[in-house]
């Protein structure tokens, strides 16, 4: 059985024989207006189109709880780059020019990243708190596939860019070592955000699970508990390390 087999019979490939069908349909029929009908969704549905057959195919039906079935698709699309160039990261491949840190000039780089870091940090906070609730529409309003699209990508930048936080502090090379320390402390912050961002994937998930169990008498509550901000730890720990650095050298 083709249904039995996912491994085979991906919903991707189901999805992409199912619109083809449609097309063979639409043309063998030469009923216009079905055709033209069709060629209108793949137009204006192409940004969708392009992510995947399913994610096409979502935003055509939009049976049950589509708005959770959709950003579930774009985000296990748009995530999986920026998570497997982490993992690179955190092993250590690592590819270009070293960034070299001349004496003097740390202390205005690690400003940078932490502006960059809490930024960062921010950002992801309201974009998964505000943005997506919005996108999904409140208070029974259907929800907008056009905001999921936009919300989903920028949670995808927000990710990419923390990736390439944490690539640069890889590149460092400090002429002074007596930086060490605290670049040691500043260095992996973000990417901690990061495996925190991935867990969206599993809030989404068992959201879209528990809507499809749901009998449809009550509300449904769904709570979920992601932390997006830097350690509790870090900015004594940075701190401490910044007051014996200033003390070795005088400062």
């Amino acid at each position: 059985m083709v249904d039995d087999d996912e491994i085979a019979f991906s919903a991707e490939l189901l999805f992409a024989w199912k619109k083809q069908h449609d097309v063979f349909t639409a043309n063998l029929m030469k009923t216009d207006g079905r055709k033209i009908r069709l060629e209108v969704a793949n137009r204006v549905f192409k940004p969708f189109a392009d992510v995947s057959p399913l994610a096409m195919n979502i935003v055509q039906e939009k049976d049950g709880f589509w708005e959770g079935q959709l950003t579930l698709e774009l985000i296990n699309r748009f995530f999986e780059p920026a998570l497997r160039e982490l993992r690179d990261v955190e092993a250590d491949v690592v590819f270009g020019k070293s960034l070299v840190l001349h004496e003097g000039s740390e202390s205005v780089f690690l400003n940078r990243k932490m502006d960059e870091a809490q930024r960062l940090v921010n950002a992801m906070k309201v974009i998964v708190e505000n943005d997506l609730v919005a996108a999904w529409g409140e208070n029974s309003v259907p929800g907008d596939e056009w905001e999921i699209l936009h919300t989903t990508k920028n949670i995808s930048k927000c990710l990419e860019d923390m990736v390439e936080w944490e690539k640069e502090f890889a590149l460092v090379y400090l002429e002074d070592e007596d930086w060490a320390e605290p670049f040691s402390i500043l260095k992996g912050a973000v990417s901690r955000q990061v495996a925190e961002s991935a867990r969206i994937q599993d809030f989404i998930a068992d959201c879209v699970k528990k809507v499809a169990a749901h009998s449809g008498d009550g509300t449904l509550t769904l709570n979920y508990n992601l932390v997006f901000d830097l350690p509790e730890e870090f900015e004594d720990n940075f701190n401490v390390a910044m007051d014996r650095l200033r003390e070795k050298k005088g400062l």
